[in-house]
């Protein structure tokens, strides 16, 4: 791997380095000079070390030069590739590249997302490959998705799929991922290359996996961790989904939110609450380091719908578990149909009385809580006669009220069907029921467990009159009464009553399908039942809605049990969906039985359509929406198929992260190699002070600092190897303090220019002293003799 210089145009100074060979070439071309014949036999002695000088002279002048390269090039930045030698350059080889793709890895720190360094990784490892390496790309995600597998000899497409990887909702199973790996047959030495930030969530499955034992010896699994080194503050909101309520517009509804603390320092914040981007409540909270907590909201429609709530913190470095998001399908008003017969005296007519409790709240407001005046305003009532009663009317109807209405087969078949698809009716006997004809036509077609018996007490006799116990203040029904409980119903006296049996009298209300008594009378026998029929719910009380039964229609308690009666049993919508569904979890889509046909069609946050298949189960079309993986608000389109099917409904859900993957807690090193043993791995890790491993194993790498080092290195060479030099010839010179200060300039100037040797002869006096030149001594007469024999 050559080097790429950053500041090229430096290189040009490289020439300089030839400065040093000039030199010493040129101190090579010296005077001749004519030695003695008296020290000839000296010189013989000094040829061998002068022959150790030479190469000792050429020794330095490669430093010098070393040391102006070194110097230009250092100037020059050079960068390299790194970890060449770690990564790939086998010739054939086969590579398996996961890429974690869990909610953490958007956890940004350093200005980029651990997603985003694991990119830059995958794309230098694909770039170390040779071409005959056959590279497989894996998303670990809840279910691990093969992205491509091509040979790395055309990196084109593997460098697009690696840039369109992006982090999911779900938590990533790392098990299934390398599953996937491993599960394969191997034709070449494997290479597992695995990029994560080592969530702990998403590595749980791992310790004691069968896969372990199907890696062999020759297969190696490289662990590059790039999340955070530093510790990250992080506040998270992680629920909670609306319950399973039927929202109604102006009628407040009541939700929860929970935030976690995943820091640990202390954290103040504000949980902001909007609707359709609008902010309709605050609340401020002080966390604990690790704290949890959960606070009430009540929001108030205010359209009808597809509402989309959203409940949101200020952004941290984990920006995806700052909000939670939900979906609501708010009904414009309740529509309740009153079926009860006409005449006789006021008394004795149940409408009068259910009329005026569920309106009697609009007009002497300042007796009733706001949510009575709420509710009375969302309910639409509609009274007819039995006779009247005609199918299109109990269809279009939210709840259905039988007071005091004799049922007979025509009527007791279009009650059954209302209910079982979804319908909600309340059942207030009177004088004018029997319990034989509502047994014949009603409950025992429904296959309802519970059954009328003959009427019993006497409104003049006060020994027969009772009261109510056992009073189920957990129901929406009755939860208005249970803050004070002991105030309510103590002064309810039962004159008449129908008495009720249930089959299977025993731990009702444990199972959502059985019959679930609310109010029993004070001989234990039950007084107002909820029971489950099909889709819809059937709500039958033991005595009717005159003062001649009970005096409970003349109490204050009966306002808000029936409008709150009427608020829980209206009637399914046509369609529904959930409110919030697990990422990577099926959403289910049910439209009730008047639905004959229907094309379904759900559009995810990326604005992607999908068409939902749909089957007929019992009274129900249903189907489910799979692709889930995103976070965000899915859009469900219900297109009529028939003439005679209702019209075009719009639902939605909303999807959020996996409240798993919200806690950020990181498996280390150590963690990481006992989950594989007895398998050995090659870890690599974030090193403090760089967080991003990008940088650290980037495509280049800066020498620079390296070529510094260097070049001190050379000096010192040069510096050791010079001194000696100057040493030679001057151990027989005087020790005085101006000689010795003579061969330390000798010694400081042989660093830059070597151009010879003087000999000390300690038997001749100074003045008889030579210069030898730089070939050594040669034979021949001396000038003393040249001139004597010239005068000849």
């Amino acid at each position: 791997m050559w080097p790429q210089f950053t500041n090229t145009m430096l290189l040009w100074l490289l020439p300089l380095a030839a400065i040093p060979i000039i030199l010493h070439m040129i101190t090579r071309l010296r005077l001749r000079t004519i030695e003695l014949s008296t020290f000839r036999f000296l010189m013989d002695s000094y040829v061998q070390q002068r022959r150790r000088l030479r190469l000792l002279e050429f020794f330095l002048m490669m430093l010098r030069a070393a040391f102006v390269v070194l110097i230009v090039a250092a100037m020059a930045r050079p960068m390299v590739d790194r970890f060449g030698f770690l990564f790939g350059g086998k010739a054939s080889e086969e590579v398996a590249i996961i890429v974690d793709a869990g909610p953490s890895m958007a956890l940004r720190s350093g200005g980029t997302t651990s997603i985003e360094r694991a990119a830059g990784v995958a794309r230098h490892l694909v770039g170390l490959l040779g071409p005959d390496s056959s590279v497989t790309l894996i998303r670990a995600a809840d279910q691990p998705e093969v992205v491509i597998n091509r040979f790395a000899s055309q990196p084109g497409p593997i460098l697009e799929r690696i840039d369109a990887i992006e982090t999911g909702a779900s938590s990533s199973d790392m098990a299934a991922a390398l599953e996937q790996v491993f599960d394969t047959k191997r034709t070449a030495p494997r290479t597992v290359y695995v990029l994560t930030d080592a969530n702990r969530a998403a590595w749980t499955g791992v310790q004691n996996h069968p896969l372990l034992r199907r890696i062999d010896a020759s297969s190696r699994v490289v662990i590059i961790d790039v999340g955070p080194t530093e510790s990250i503050a992080n506040l998270s909101v992680v629920g909670d989904p609306p319950p399973n309520l039927r929202p109604i517009v102006g009628l407040p509804v009541l939700l929860s939110a929970t935030v976690v603390n995943r820091s640990q320092e202390s954290a103040q914040t504000v949980l902001s609450v909007t609707l359709d981007g609008k902010q309709v409540q605050s609340v401020n909270l002080t966390l604990d380091p690790g704290q949890q907590v959960t606070r009430p909201i009540v929001i108030t429609p205010t359209r009808a719908g597809v509402l989309r709530g959203r409940y949101e913190l200020p952004g941290d470095a984990f920006t995806d578990d700052d909000d939670y998001i939900f979906s609501l399908q708010v009904k414009p008003h309740v529509s309740v149909l009153l079926v009860s017969p006409k005449g006789g005296e006021a008394r004795e007519r149940p409408d009068l009385y259910l009329r005026a409790a569920l309106e009697s709240p609009l007009t002497a407001s300042e007796d009733f809580s706001e949510q009575e005046r709420r509710l009375a305003q969302a309910v639409r009532i509609t009274t007819v006669l039995p006779d009247q009663l005609k199918e299109p009317m109990i269809t279009q109807s939210d709840v259905v009220i039988l007071a005091n209405v004799a049922v007979d087969a025509a009527r007791g078949a279009m009650l059954r069907a209302y209910v079982k698809s979804g319908g909600g009716l309340l059942l207030l006997p009177g004088s004018r029921v029997e319990s034989k004809a509502y047994l014949d036509h009603l409950l025992g077609p429904m296959n309802a467990p519970l059954t009328l018996g003959t009427p019993v007490g006497d409104p003049d006799d006060e020994s027969t009159f009772t009261t109510l116990t056992a009073i189920d203040y957990a129901h929406p029904v009755l939860g208005a009464f249970a803050d004070r409980s002991s105030e309510y119903f103590s002064t309810v006296r039962v004159y008449r009553h129908f008495p009720l049996s249930l089959i299977d009298d025993s731990d009702e209300g444990a199972d959502a399908s059985r019959p679930r008594v609310l109010m029993r009378l004070a001989d234990g026998s039950p007084f107002l039942v909820e029971t489950p029929v099909a889709d819809g719910l059937l709500l039958t009380a033991a005595a009717g809605a005159t003062p001649d039964w009970s005096n409970l229609p003349l109490k204050p308690e009966f306002v808000p049990i029936l409008l709150r009666a009427v608020a829980h049993l209206q009637r399914r919508a046509l369609a529904h969906v959930p409110s919030t569904v697990e990422p990577d979890r099926p959403a289910p889509i049910q439209l009730m039985g008047s639905w004959p046909d229907a094309q379904v069609q759900v559009t995810d946050p990326t604005q992607t359509p999908h068409v939902i298949e749909m089957h007929r189960s019992g009274q129900r079309i249903v189907g489910a929406m799979f692709h889930t993986h995103a976070k965000g608000y899915y859009a469900v389109n219900v297109l009529p198929r028939a003439e005679d099917a209702p019209q075009r409904i719009e639902l939605g859900f909303a999807v959020n992260l996996d409240p798993r993957h919200t806690d950020l807690t990181a498996l280390d090193e150590s963690e990481l190699r006992a989950m594989f043993q007895p398998h050995d791995l090659t870890y690599l890790g974030s090193a403090r002070g760089d967080p991003l491993l990008v940088e650290q194993l980037g495509r280049k790498q800066s020498l620079w600092r390296h070529f510094i080092g260097l070049t001190f290195v050379v000096i010192l060479m040069e510096f050791l190897l010079a001194t000696p030099r100057a040493r030679q010839g001057a151990d027989d010179e005087p020790t005085d303090r101006g000689a010795a200060l003579q061969r330390w300039g000798r010694r400081i100037g042989g660093m830059m220019n070597q151009t010879g040797m003087w000999v000390n002869l300690p038997t001749a006096p100074r003045s008889n002293r030579r210069r030898v030149g730089s070939n050594g001594p040669r034979q021949g007469k001396t000038r003393h003799e040249q001139h004597h024999s010239s005068k000849q």
